[in-house]
């Protein structure tokens, strides 16, 4: 229902032709899922969903510190050629992984929050006291 003297936009969704479709972060998800079966680097993933390399680094090494994606590659660094070689291991659905700055995400799929797995394994080998210790700072930073 339109007002008589109000203006409404209207946005046309883009859908083909190369044009960027929903936020980076969904695109980068997307991007993904579709070579799901298939190892991808940062460059090809920043490429196909038109995103900032950078952007795409953060969330590509978000994504594996927390299990989603798996390393299985590696070149050195004075070869030609990307840094490392991703697989997805974790589909978890369409939406993608919301991540904080403190390396932990929440996957919408699931509905619920992941860990990164480093931090994880570092809890489990501390001793009782160690871990309150680390439960203590944290309480005191947040």
């Amino acid at each position: 229902m339109e007002l008589p003297g109000v203006k409404v936009r209207r946005h046309k969704s883009r859908t083909a032709k190369g044009v960027s479709v929903g936020t980076m972060k969904a695109r980068l998800w997307k991007a993904a899922r579709d070579r799901l079966g298939m190892a991808f680097d940062v460059d090809h993933i920043a490429a196909v969903a038109e995103a900032n390399y950078d952007a795409a680094q953060r969330f590509v090494l978000g994504l594996e510190r927390c299990g989603y994606l798996k390393v299985i590659g590696s070149k050195a660094l004075g070869e030609v050629g990307p840094r490392k070689t991703f697989l997805l291991v974790e589909d978890t659905g369409p939406h993608a992984p919301h991540l904080r700055r403190d390396g932990s995400l929440f996957d919408p799929n699931r509905g619920h929050w992941v860990y990164p797995l480093a931090d994880l394994v570092a809890a489990k080998r501390a001793s009782p006291g160690q871990r309150r210790k680390r439960v203590r700072r944290k309480a005191v930073r947040a």
